[in-house]
């Protein structure tokens, strides 16, 4: 539970509280952001946008379709996309220590 909410949920409400409301969000775990951002999403595990399913660890058509759909941020942990985030700066990133004490990362979401 404290992973969810140190990472998920408070990345969820600094996109809520730092993003334009008409903004596209690209993540992967749409669960929190859906429920607190109030924005439009991409899900790039394919739930609710079933067209990324053929490509979905392909980071190099991930990159063309976000792109393509003029996405604003994405949220995800480093590790995850590693391609998707190289060179780029977060504009938030979660510092709880919970997630990199159960051998993962903090969450970050990216301007894209």
């Amino acid at each position: 539970m404290a992973i969810i909410q140190t990472e998920m949920v408070a990345a969820a409400k600094w996109i809520a509280s730092h993003t334009d409301s008409n903004d596209l969000i690209a993540v992967h775990d749409i669960g929190a952001v859906g429920y607190f951002s109030d924005r439009t999403l991409i899900d790039l595990a394919g739930l609710v946008s079933p067209e990324v399913i053929p490509f979905l660890r392909d980071e190099t058509r991930l990159a063309e379709y976000l792109a393509a759909r003029e996405a604003d941020y994405l949220m995800t942990f480093p590790g995850w996309y590693p391609k998707l985030v190289e060179g780029r700066t977060p504009a938030f990133q979660s510092h709880a220590p919970y997630s990199p004490a159960a051998g993962g990362e903090n969450m970050a979401v990216y301007p894209w």
